[in-house]
């Protein structure tokens, strides 16, 4: 991070090189998931080493063009989303309903609630899925835990 001006992820290369599975191949396909922990877990690091150089850090893909998960990397701390024009309308309105809180605070508040539910259901891992993520659930949570 120290040797450029900024940081861009592509989340869905990052996807498949980290989960191994290619999204085209419909054998396999169903294994893809940009929610997977691992991705997650690989985002947020990323985020942190940028932030720890003082580097602005995008996301393009797939992902930034969920309205869920565009919240979620919002929280995480990602300064630009870049997405397909046919999703922006969505995002920007679900983006523009969030509380302007400091994004760790987002996350934290995120990681809380997916710790609350991991011992409501008693199994020990909790999988964020694309069906689980209501982009209005997400916002409720925000902007009122």
């Amino acid at each position: 991070a120290k040797l450029v001006d900024f940081i861009s992820v592509g989340s869905n290369d990052l996807t498949q090189y980290l989960l191994a599975v290619d999204r085209n191949n419909p054998r396999v396909a169903n294994l893809y998931s940009a929610f997977h922990p691992a991705i997650l877990n690989a985002l947020y690091q990323v985020v942190l080493q940028a932030q720890g150089e003082k580097k602005p850090v995008s996301i393009c893909g797939e992902m930034a063009g969920d309205p869920g998960a565009a919240l979620l990397l919002l929280a995480m701390g990602f300064d630009t989303l870049s997405m397909n024009a046919s999703a922006l309308l969505k995002v920007k309105s679900v983006i523009r309903s969030m509380s302007w809180i400091r994004p760790e605070i987002c996350w934290t508040r995120l990681c809380k609630w997916k710790m609350r539910k991991r011992l409501e259901a008693r199994s020990t891992l909790l999988y964020i899925t694309r069906e689980s993520i209501d982009c209005y659930d997400l916002l409720e949570l925000i902007n009122t835990y």
